[in-house]
């Protein structure tokens, strides 16, 4: 279904706990916070897998699991957001945490020491800085921290350990529930950004829209997956609105589909893109040459992210970095099988359309293949082609999806 099919269903489904997108404008606020937080020294520990963020939020939409009631812990409002007393967290994996002076400390995953104060919605844990929605606060001699911490964060961290605002309550929530993971769908380019134009006047906007109908098409028979595509028709879509779409919508995944160009028309093959600062040349162009597209929005030249707003995004999606390389890899081994072009591999670089999505999901972006490439060109363009890519992708979602719920099984089998 599209996004205009959806309406406005579901539009909150994850808005309680989801970490929201950060902008550029955090520099001023990130550079207090360093200089109000002094550097820790922290015990090392082991790795935990990261689990894909919208999962956990995801779960505490849904009805139907809980834990008995002793193991229940109260939920305030008055800050008007979900809030719970510091000290009562030793339910949780997180332990119980305690104010000194201006701050609230904890032992966090992996024996490091986790930071917050009152006020701030930044938390400090293993050297690294994170943003929750809101802020923890004091109240009647006690320390309150917002029931996200547990809901979102600390699964996001651990990979398990799930709860639930129920009500006033805050519950043990298990993320096995009928309900379908959310794939979204973006089909690049669109309307007057025509995006890579190949022999015959072959446009990238086209062939993108017709794959993600056939990725569609290929999940229907799929009733753990649902897709939803942030255009069904031939229309621009903002880089920046396409990532809103899929956070609106509730996505789980986030799949941008383009096509490749190269002034050598004997370039082929394809390649998938999580958002990390590119380590080549090649692929810091291809980025490149997909944000161009800003200028059919509001007329400016192709930005490049600089380090800085690297730092920024990472704060948000760091969680996902290593779950979007997985996903990028289950694409190339489906895409091989069915391409004659080589697999050019799993590459990073800093696509503005993957930034805001990341914050909250895992996302990546797909070069199908090359449109000014002859042969690849007339495949990528022809029924056959876009069937057997729609497929192949199609596949990958799956197997991802399947994959993630065997570690979530593991983890909560171990408990």
């Amino acid at each position: 279904m599209s996004t205009a099919d959806r309406g406005t269903k579901d539009a909150g489904r994850h808005a309680a706990t989801r970490l929201r997108p950060g902008a550029v404008a955090r520099t001023a606020a990130l550079a207090c916070l360093a200089a109000a937080l002094p550097v820790l020294v922290v015990s090392p520990g082991p790795a935990a897998p990261a689990a894909p963020a919208d999962a956990e939020t995801a779960s505490a939409a849904r009805s139907g699991a809980g834990a008995p009631a002793d193991t229940a812990l109260t939920v305030t409002r008055d800050r008007g957001y979900p809030a719970v007393a510091a000290e009562e967290l030793g339910a949780t994996s997180l332990g119980a945490l305690r104010r000194e002076d201006q701050r609230i400390l904890g032992q966090g995953p992996g024996g490091q020491t986790l930071e917050m104060r009152p006020g701030s919605p930044f938390l400090r844990h293993g050297g690294r800085v994170y943003q929750l929605s809101n802020a923890p606060y004091l109240e009647d001699g006690r320390a309150w921290v917002p029931a996200e911490l547990v809901t979102r964060w600390l699964p996001e961290t651990t990979g398990s350990d799930e709860w639930e605002v129920d009500g006033r309550r805050l519950t043990r929530a298990y993320p096995f529930e009928d309900e379908p993971f959310r794939v979204i769908i973006d089909p690049g380019h669109g309307g007057r950004d025509p995006g890579a134009i190949g022999p015959r006047g072959r446009r990238e906007k086209h062939v993108t829209l017709a794959v993600a109908r056939e990725i569609r098409r290929a999940l229907e028979d799929e009733p753990r997956v649902e897709a939803v595509l942030t255009r069904n028709r031939d229309t621009l879509i903002a880089l920046q609105d396409r990532s809103e779409i899929a956070i609106r919508e509730g996505g789980d995944l986030f799949l941008s589909l383009h096509a490749n160009a190269a002034r050598a028309r004997s370039a082929r093959g394809f390649e998938t893109y999580f958002l990390s600062p590119a380590r080549t040349e090649e692929a810091r162009q291809v980025a490149m040459r997909e944000n161009a597209s800003v200028k059919y929005e509001r007329g400016e030249e192709s930005p490049d992210l600089n380090d800085l707003q690297f730092i920024l995004a990472d704060l948000d999606q760091d969680i996902n970095v290593r779950e979007s390389s997985r996903l990028a890899g289950y694409t190339q081994n489906q895409l091989r099988p069915v391409h004659s072009g080589p697999d050019r591999g799993v590459k990073q670089a800093g696509f503005l359309v993957l930034v805001g999505a990341s914050g909250s999901m895992p996302a990546v972006l797909v070069e199908m293949g090359f449109l000014t490439n002859p042969n690849e060109s007339r495949w990528l363009t022809g029924d056959r082609g876009q069937d057997e890519i729609g497929a192949a992708i199609a596949d990958a979602v799956v197997r991802y999806f399947e994959q993630y719920r065997q570690r979530l099984a593991g983890n909560h089998s171990g408990e």
